[in-house]
């Protein structure tokens, strides 16, 4: 992938001084719907859901390098973020789909990378899940990762004695 300079200026909008992106995530849909309605005793509506994602905006976003949020209720909550805060807009639907193996993100209906640039994206998310395999094919070549960490402690213990 190309870095251009439009990808990296959205990369800074999101992140701290030291490059880090060290934002709130407030993109949880459905989960987030039905716990807030169990806390309440009912039903929450569209409206609950976009107050409430913005009264956390609000309160979070002064102490983040930016807030993701999703269109479908973060929008408004957008408009309220903190200015040091950068705008990271998911284009997945809320859960996944089960009918086959694994987990693979619908992407959401009538919404697209630049149509949630223009709502405001200063970066586009999509949750890729990730399951580690459980066996090691025999062709996997290990030894580098292995020999990493090993390599890492051994010189923090080396420091360590110097001090």
């Amino acid at each position: 992938m190309k870095l251009t300079p439009g990808k990296l200026a959205g990369l800074r909008r999101v992140s701290n001084e030291r490059g880090v992106i060290a934002a709130a995530a407030m993109d949880q849909r459905g989960s987030l719907q039905k716990a807030l309605a169990k806390e309440k005793g009912g039903e929450v509506n569209d409206g609950m859901m976009e107050e409430f994602k913005s009264l956390v905006t609000e309160v979070l976003t002064p102490h983040a390098s930016a807030i993701l949020l999703d269109p479908e209720w973060g929008l408004p909550a957008s408009k309220r973020r903190a200015k040091n805060a950068g705008l990271l807009l998911a284009y997945e639907k809320t859960g996944y789909d089960k009918t086959g193996p694994g987990r693979l993100p619908d992407l959401l209906d009538h919404w697209s990378a630049r149509r949630l640039k223009e709502a405001g994206a200063d970066c586009v998310k999509i949750l890729l899940y990730y399951t580690a395999p459980t066996t090691f094919h025999s062709s996997w070549n290990l030894s580098a990762t292995k020999r990493a960490p090993m390599k890492k402690a051994s010189s923090m213990r080396r420091r360590s004695r110097r001090s």
